[in-house]
């Protein structure tokens, strides 16, 4: 017998034969439903996974306890652990702006000189002296780190570009990004600097 003749399909031969709607259904639905479950289970399982090492992550990154005045070179380590882009250009805003000894850099853990966001993300806590607060000097670089995200400045592709941003975004000083460049342009030297004044308790 011809082996392909078997499995020949002819629509006129089972035209008459009818089958049951209820019968086509019922297998559907406990196919779906497996395939449903088997799913699920395997998103609550990487749910779970991915929720515990984010916090593990966050555990590390951010510890409520760090409310002390921090060393200016462990903030600039801190900025590129967390992924701050372009950080020589940042701690130089922070060497302008606060100098890491100001008052609302104590009082507000705010070493950016940040206002109080309203229409981002964020992770102020209030206000003070005018400018937002923060539960510590690591949630401060975090908040910087969501202001970046937020105004697509990783799409920005050099330091240039990035000083013309802060020119014509950051801070009313029209003179506020060539005042930073020429912190970023010795940077080592006021990172030594400041580190040294640091040591010397003058921060404090």
């Amino acid at each position: 017998m011809n082996l392909l003749k078997m499995y020949e399909f002819n629509p006129k031969e089972v035209a008459h034969v009818k089958v049951s709607k209820r019968r086509l259904i019922l297998p559907w639905i406990i196919c779906a439903g497996i395939g449903f479950c088997a799913g699920f289970s395997v998103f609550l399982f990487n749910k779970k996974k991915l929720d515990a090492q984010s916090y593990d992550q966050l555990v590390v990154m951010v510890d409520e306890r760090e409310n002390e005045i921090v060393s200016p070179n462990a903030i600039y380590e801190y900025m590129k652990e967390v992924g701050i882009k372009y950080p020589e250009i940042v701690w130089s805003q922070i060497a302008l702006e606060s100098r890491f000894s100001s008052q609302v850099c104590r009082e507000n853990h705010n070493y950016f000189g940040m206002k109080k966001a309203t229409c981002r993300p964020n992770v102020q806590t209030g206000e003070n002296l005018g400018h937002a607060t923060y539960r510590n000097w690591k949630m401060s670089v975090l908040d910087y780190a969501l202001w970046q995200s937020s105004n697509g400045v990783w799409k920005l592709a050099n330091e240039n570009c990035y000083f013309n941003y802060l020119d014509q975004w950051y801070a009313e000083d029209p003179r506020y990004a060539i005042k930073v460049k020429e912190i970023r342009d010795d940077f080592e030297y006021y990172l030594d600097f400041y580190e040294d004044q640091f040591k010397k308790n003058k921060l404090r």
